[in-house]
């Protein structure tokens, strides 16, 4: 059986699709949780979400000031908090015009 490489039309209809039903198990992020302290359970899914994206936002080393490119933003809220802790600008695309990062039109900035 034959499988085809998926279009990025094909990719951004699945996210279109899945999106809304990701949001409502993992909240503001689809990204992956980060527990520091895998025993600790008093950390939400949503928390450990945060703490991954502060992960990523230490390991990519912007300045205050930079401009970052989010492609794929989906709910636009890592990215947010990316330009509120690093004071930078992100520039959120999600591939069509009028939908993903939060409801917001592609190519919107957020600020920190």
């Amino acid at each position: 059986m034959s499988v085809s490489k998926p279009t990025a039309s094909d990719v951004g209809t699945y996210y279109d699709t899945m999106g809304p039903f990701y949001q409502t198990l993992w909240g503001n992020s689809i990204h992956f949780g980060y527990w520091p302290d895998p025993t600790d359970e008093s950390v939400s899914m949503s928390q450990a979400q945060i703490f991954f994206t502060d992960l990523l936002i230490e390991s990519v080393a912007v300045q205050p000031g930079q401009r970052v490119l989010d492609v794929g933003c989906g709910t636009g809220h890592p990215g947010l908090q990316l330009a509120a802790q690093a004071q930078v600008e992100v520039v959120r695309h999600y591939g069509k015009p009028d939908t993903g990062c939060g409801g917001q039109r592609a190519g919107a900035r957020a600020r920190p």
